[in-house]
């Protein structure tokens, strides 16, 4: 799952958790407060991380339900600890940048503001492989913060699937500029959703690495979660595919917050 390491890039002093994030087992007095007596222990706070966290640490290790309720029970647990539906978008920002730009390359788009380069690139770079590793680099560049990582991570994830394809369909990067609407789509869909999952991850590691004992059990939760929010992202994803306003196939602000709101 990349549990024990995700997402390369520096560690940056505005990180995706809010103030109110206050670590796994924080120890009595670390948060500033003094205990109320030497014998007894100061509360743990119910925070609205803390519960999260409880829930997804209940769910890993079979506690609570593991139908899609749970997970469903999960995802909204987190979107009120990310700041609910305007904090989420707020903390997008490299997320939709990039999704903007996938979605001028997906759909061959000149006026794209990344076109010209990502063009000159595929005139030049005869290699598959190669062109779509480079047009990574256009489209989300090396991650300054975390933000920019999960960003990063998913533009990797989806032109890997791209390439997939076109390996699998003998395809050459002439054909780019003529993919179907529906594997453009799907493309997308795969984005958003590997960048949604990819935030959950960075932010609840902790309860990953601590609450899930085998790699089987890891891989097992890691599908009822992509499984759930990809089911729901391809759903809005698909609502938006035919606009065709301003050669913008994909309406990304639109599309971000509409995953926001059917999955938190």
């Amino acid at each position: 799952m990349g549990t024990s390491s995700p997402y390369g890039g520096h560690k940056d002093s505005n990180p995706l958790l809010p103030p109110d994030y206050d670590g796994d087992d924080a120890a009595p007095g670390q948060d500033g407060a003094q205990p109320e007596a030497p014998d007894q222990p100061t509360p743990q706070r119910d925070t609205p991380w803390r519960n999260v966290k409880t829930a997804t640490s209940n769910y890993i290790t079979g506690r609570s339900s593991s139908s899609t309720s749970g997970v469903n029970h999960i995802m909204r647990n987190y979107g009120r600890a990310s700041g609910g539906i305007a904090g989420m978008m707020r903390s997008s920002s490299s997320g939709i940048s990039a999704g903007h730009a996938l979605g001028q390359f997906l759909i061959s788009n000149p006026e794209g503001s990344e076109y010209g380069r990502i063009n000159a690139i595929l005139q030049s770079e005869p290699d598959i492989r190669t062109a779509l590793s480079k047009i990574a680099d256009i489209i989300s560049p090396v991650p300054e913060g975390k933000e920019d990582a999960v960003a990063r991570e998913a533009i990797v994830n989806t032109l890997c699937q791209l390439y997939d394809y076109m390996d699998a369909n003998k395809l050459e990067l002439t054909d780019l500029s003529n993919l179907d609407a529906s594997i453009q789509e799907q493309l997308f869909t795969i984005y958003v959703s590997e960048y949604i999952w990819g935030r959950m991850l960075n932010d609840l590691q902790g309860c990953f690495e601590k609450k899930a004992q085998t790699p089987e059990r890891a891989a097992e939760v890691e599908k009822d979660f992509k499984d759930y929010i990809y089911a729901k992202v391809s759903v809005e994803v698909h609502k938006s595919s035919g606009n065709k306003v301003a050669n913008a196939r994909f309406d990304v602000e639109k599309i971000f917050r509409d995953c926001y709101e059917v999955l938190m």
